[in-house]
């Protein structure tokens, strides 16, 4: 079963983004250190997939996203949510996929102390990684962080020599603080606990009624 997009565009299952997971080239170039976090290719096609089979991670459809977005990721309740319209076929949708399940991924980590605006970089490194492997341009509202996250990815990620560079590091961090959807976000820290969630998220989470089926 799917949930009906009303019309907005096609539908998605679980199924098909753990398909995609599991066999998108591309991924197989999400391999870097970047300021002691580590993406590497099974960080998608084993610990995602195996967290959205188990309904650890749920995705869920919504009317509307925060700032705008077509998509988010909620650590608290461990939600991956994105809007009616969503379709894993649309590479736009393919890389937001990717942005949303790198925090995810981040999230099972459970990295103690891991900065908003580091994570937002890594998750901006890996959907412009994507990107350009698929020779995709950035667009839209955070194009600014794209355009020097696919520098990066030409020049470090796609060549394969894993360790970002500590210049490198700041020049993302600094156009991710420069953009005005994380203004006043430089101290916050991203909540990467794995799946620990009290009584307040577990009632969170059953909200989100509309959930992608198998």
């Amino acid at each position: 079963m799917v949930i009906p997009q009303l019309g907005w565009g096609s539908p998605t299952t679980i199924g098909a983004i753990t398909r995609f997971l599991k066999t998108e080239p591309a991924i197989q170039k999400l391999n870097f250190e970047f300021n002691g976090a580590k993406i590497w290719p099974a960080a998608y096609t084993d610990h995602v997939v195996n967290a959205l089979s188990n309904r650890e991670v749920l995705c869920a459809v919504v009317s509307d996203v925060e700032d705008g977005a077509g998509g988010a990721y909620n650590p608290e309740v461990d939600v991956f949510k994105v809007k009616y319209g969503f379709d894993i076929q649309k590479i736009e949708d393919q890389a937001l996929t990717i942005h949303e399940l790198t925090h995810a991924f981040l999230d099972i980590r459970a990295i103690a102390g891991l900065a908003t605006i580091t994570c937002e970089a890594i998750c901006y490194l890996a959907q412009a990684t994507f990107l350009e492997v698929n020779g995709y341009d950035p667009k839209g509202n955070v194009t600014n962080i794209l355009v020097t996250a696919q520098s990066i990815a030409r020049n470090t990620i796609i060549p394969g020599r894993y360790k970002v560079s500590s210049g490198e590091v700041g020049a993302l961090e600094a156009a991710v603080k420069a953009n005005p959807l994380y203004a006043g976000k430089a101290s916050e820290l991203f909540l990467s606990n794995g799946f620990t969630r009290g009584t307040k998220a577990n009632f969170n989470r059953a909200t989100f009624t509309q959930v992608f089926k198998w």
